[in-house]
Parts: structure tokens; sequence; C-alpha cells
């Protein structure tokens, strides 16, 4: 049986609104870190059929080397 190879890469597409500006800094090792906040609505109908609105934020993170 041949082994699964992952590719050397993560991909993560998001999509909202932001809430407020991302933060840009350079640790002390010199890596980039961005960091910042989305929020996400969703929208759905309840057992009376009802639409119903909800609101999830999520903070977000990426660094290079």
């Amino acid at each position: 049986m041949s082994k699964l190879r992952m590719p050397a890469i993560n991909q993560v597409s998001l999509a909202g609104r932001l809430v407020n500006d991302p933060e840009l800094r350079i640790t002390n090792r010199g890596t980039a870190r961005l960091t910042g906040r989305i929020a996400i609505n969703r929208s759905y109908r309840d057992r009376n059929d009802d639409w119903q609105e909800e609101t999830s934020s999520s903070t977000s993170s990426s660094g290079t080397s």
C-alpha cells in the first residue's frame, strides 16, 4: 500500500465582516504575525417557521517565518 502524502501548505478561506482593523506585528524572532477578527451571520428558520438570525465572531491569526 502506498503512503498518502499531504501537501505542505494549509489554506483557509473565511468570509464575513471585519470587526476591527487587522493587527500586524513582528515577534522577537522576526516572524510576521497578522491577527484579525471577523463577524459571521447565519440565518435559519426555527421550528415555528420564523426566520432567526445568529451572529458569531472568529479570531484568526497567521504567521510566516
